[in-house]
């Protein structure tokens, strides 16, 4: 009704319009250009950490005949995700006292499927560190 007796200046409505389109542009650009700036330290951690995972999955299909259940398993296992990315900080900084392979290992179960499955991850990563103390 306020359109037909002049209550609204077209102006004014259209310039409202654009406005949130410029204000996202204006942010994805502030974005992209501070991402120029910002090291990719983040991102080459996490590949590196994805290529680790994806190694230690062909090394557990290789080593047992998990089945996809047991798969399943150990993805939804919060105790094992976080005993292989403390296998991965110890690949990666070293042992320490409050961090090493023994430490992990006395999280599980003997007989249980995180613990053979750990056990394939540990003995993967001291041969991966010894290969990169050769090679160094």
């Amino acid at each position: 009704m306020a359109w037909r007796n002049d209550g609204y200046d077209e102006l004014l409505f259209t310039s409202l319009l654009w406005i949130p389109i410029f204000v996202t542009l204006f942010v994805f650009v502030i974005d992209k250009v501070s991402g120029l700036f910002r090291p990719n330290k983040d991102k080459n951690k996490r590949k590196k950490f994805e290529i680790y995972l994806d190694t230690m999955a062909k090394e557990l299909e290789e080593e047992h005949d998990f089945l996809v259940e047991d798969f399943r398993k150990l993805k939804e296992s919060d105790r094992f995700q976080k005993g292989l990315k403390q296998a991965y900080q110890i690949l990666e900084n070293g042992e320490t006292d409050s961090l090493n392979f023994a430490y992990i290992i006395k999280k599980y179960p003997k007989q249980s499927l995180e613990y053979k499955a750990m056990m394939t991850v540990i003995d993967r990563t001291k041969k991966y560190m010894k290969k990169q103390t050769k090679e160094t």
